[in-house]
């Protein structure tokens, strides 16, 4: 999908969070475009995010994406929190690892679920998380601060690298097994990511949201995802939905 400069301007306040299950698991609403319409992110097709210029908090795609998983009831979220900050206080209902949990360990703990998601895919000759007897849910791992998290000012270099390199299998084989990474920054643009994160663990993120500063126009944010290269406004998700 790609929109003329003309056409996918959205206007302010545009639409309202969908209520919950009006998409299935893998489809998340995370705006609207000049018409009006969802925009969403499918992860089936592209399971993994990283967002840059995250937006205010209550307009952030972040916020977007974790009320849907929140919502839609087949989700688990982990949130790896290094900060303490916005959202993940008010997380109560989910697993969020933040300073009293080295950030390091979580990433640990959650590699081995995938680890052993893959043992019995493996044992039941499936390829695929929903094919298992009994299925496990899909996980959202959100991490909301990666500036934060791999900052060289924030962990030293064995840590940066052992959590880049959990980051990096988890964004390679994730998908499989039905865990998805969303990872999410403040600073615009790509540069924290092509700093701390290698150049393969960077392409499995496929699907980018990055803010775009347009003259007269304040902030809007862009889809990039395949082909499609979508502006959009982020939904305002409520505070009864994710505080």
């Amino acid at each position: 999908m790609t929109n003329t400069p003309n056409e996918n301007t959205p206007t302010p306040n545009q639409g309202a969070y969908p209520l919950p299950n009006t998409h299935p698991w893998n489809v998340f609403p995370i705006g609207t475009d000049a018409r009006g319409g969802d925009v969403t992110l499918d992860v089936q097709a592209h399971p993994h995010v990283f967002i840059s210029g995250a937006g205010s908090s209550e307009t952030s795609p972040q916020r977007a994406l974790l009320a849907h998983a929140l919502l839609n009831g087949e989700w688990r979220v982990a949130v790896i929190d290094p900060t303490g900050t916005e959202p993940s206080q008010h997380l109560n209902h989910s697993s969020v690892f933040r300073g009293d949990l080295d950030p390091q360990q979580a990433m640990e703990i959650l590699q081995r679920e995938m680890d052993a998601r893959y043992d019995r895919m493996r044992d039941e000759t499936v390829n695929y998380f929903r094919d298992l007897q009994q299925t496990p849910p899909p996980i959202l791992i959100a991490v909301t601060d990666a500036s934060a998290l791999l900052g060289s000012e924030n962990t030293d270099a064995e840590t940066r690298s052992r959590i880049g390199i959990l980051i990096g299998s988890l964004a390679r084989l994730g998908r499989a097994a039905g865990i998805h990474l969303m990872l999410s920054t403040q600073q615009p643009g790509n540069d924290i990511g092509n700093d701390m994160l290698s150049p393969e663990t960077m392409s499995n993120l496929d699907a980018r949201i990055t803010e775009e500063q347009k003259p007269g126009e304040g902030s809007l944010m862009v889809l990039q995802a395949g082909d499609m290269h979508t502006q959009f406004l982020p939904y305002t998700v409520p505070a009864d939905v994710l505080p």
